[in-house]
């Protein structure tokens, strides 16, 4: 049946709690209605076929790679998910290339989603986060090209590289004031967003963060930012205005975009 549990590049914790108790493996919903680990029988859920469960476990974590491709399985197109709030952890590749997914719904039990968890899930349109994630990993929603909305929870204080590259659809992103770091190419050809305020609290925003984000048109870029990479804005052909007081930030537009307009605020004029 494979490894019992892999870890991802992100060491857990409580790895030794959570290895005594059943992970829901990619091989576990690819099988028969019960399969036998430990010598433990688990039966698959009467309500929820993608659950196993037994009288002594409950699960603790989904594995790296548990439901990937899983519309290539017949008859198991993995459309909506809810997963239950006994999980922690939800690994690499969780959910990666399950095309027809459209709704997940995450407890905040989970603390750990690991990178690429909801990569190429082209039909993925509602997603919640839950409040006890601290990063939103590489590439999490990689080309999950029908997604419009989402909402980034207080816990987060990380987004790294590539988390929401080639999300062509959406339009509405809320950033709390508890991110310190925007890594490179997060936003990289979300064509479709027009407007994004970034947070005091970001001091590091990576590079080409919004290249091609073709339909921007404005964005706040707070006093704290003390880097931002190379070609942050390239291929942004709407974007006309940037607003800030950062020096730093108004250098660096001149330098690289004169075409831009630099509003600077606490003097209430224009530089360009």
């Amino acid at each position: 049946m494979g490894n019992y549990m892999t870890t991802p590049e992100k060491t857990l914790s409580d790895k030794k709690t959570l290895s005594d108790k059943i992970i829901l493996t990619y091989n576990m919903i690819h099988n028969e209605n019960t399969f036998t680990f430990g010598g433990e029988v688990y039966v698959k859920d009467a309500d929820n076929p993608y659950v196993f469960v037994s009288t002594n476990s409950a699960i603790m974590a989904i594995d790296n790679h548990a439901f990937q491709d899983c519309q290539s399985l017949p008859q198991q197109t993995l459309t909506h998910v809810l997963i239950p709030d006994s999980v922690h952890f939800i690994g690499q590749s969780a959910f990666s290339s399950c095309t027809s997914l459209t709704t997940i719904i995450i407890p905040n039990s989970v603390t750990i989603i690991g990178k690429e968890a909801f990569y190429q899930c082209y039909s993925l349109t509602n997603i919640e986060l839950p409040n006890s994630i601290t990063t939103i990993s590489k590439t999490t929603f990689y080309t999950c090209r029908a997604l419009t909305k989402i909402i980034i929870p207080d816990s987060v204080t990380i987004i790294e590289d590539c988390a929401f590259i080639g999300c062509e659809s959406l339009t509405h992103i809320v950033i709390p004031d508890s991110v310190t770091s925007i890594g490179h190419r997060t936003f990289y050809n979300c064509q479709s967003l027009t407007t994004i305020v970034i947070p005091e609290s970001v001091h590091y925003i990576g590079h080409e963060a919004f290249g091609s984000c073709r339909s921007l048109t404005h964005i706040v870029i707070p006093d704290l930012v003390t880097f931002i990479g190379d070609f942050t804005f390239h291929s942004c052909p709407s974007l006309t205005e940037i607003n800030t007081n950062n020096t730093y930030i108004i250098d660096y537009c001149k330098k690289n975009y004169p075409n831009i307009d630099i509003i600077v605020t606490n003097n209430s004029y224009i530089l360009k």
